[in-house]
């Protein structure tokens, strides 16, 4: 690139996650270079890998969020446990929502997590409101 201009470089990357995984496999460092179309470029790299996301951890993270929102762990940024029950009540209803639409379509254990995740939340939920 040349000094003093700024630019972006935009790699296809479909078929090559074999390739950084093999790389965070030898302690190397995955990247990305991003293009907003005007020249300028942002590289964003992963120090390690992420769990594969699927249905159940989809979930467990929006269980993991009302959890948050019901003031149980302190905010990763402000340090500060807070509670925020219409934040809770909105993901709660999310999640009912992907139970509705992806009712008969999903593993006996996702049904079933999912059931049980909207079971404890809302109980959760109906005591913190009652105090």
């Amino acid at each position: 690139m040349e000094e003093g201009k700024k630019g972006f470089v935009v790699k296809d990357r479909r078929g090559s996650e074999r390739d950084d995984n093999a790389k965070i496999a030898e302690g190397g460092k995955a990247t990305d270079t991003l293009s907003n179309g005007e020249g300028e470029g942002v590289t964003a790299s992963s120090d390690s890998a992420l769990e594969e996301v699927n249905f159940s951890s989809f979930i467990i993270s929006l269980s993991t969020t009302a959890m948050l929102h019901f003031g149980l762990f302190p905010d990763p940024e402000t340090k500060q446990a807070t509670q925020n029950l219409p934040a809770a009540k909105q993901v709660i209803d999310i999640i009912a929502l992907l139970q509705k639409k992806t009712e008969g379509n999903l593993t006996t254990e996702e049904a079933s997590l999912i059931k049980d995740a909207l079971y404890n939340l809302r109980m959760s939920y109906i005591q913190l409101t009652k105090q």
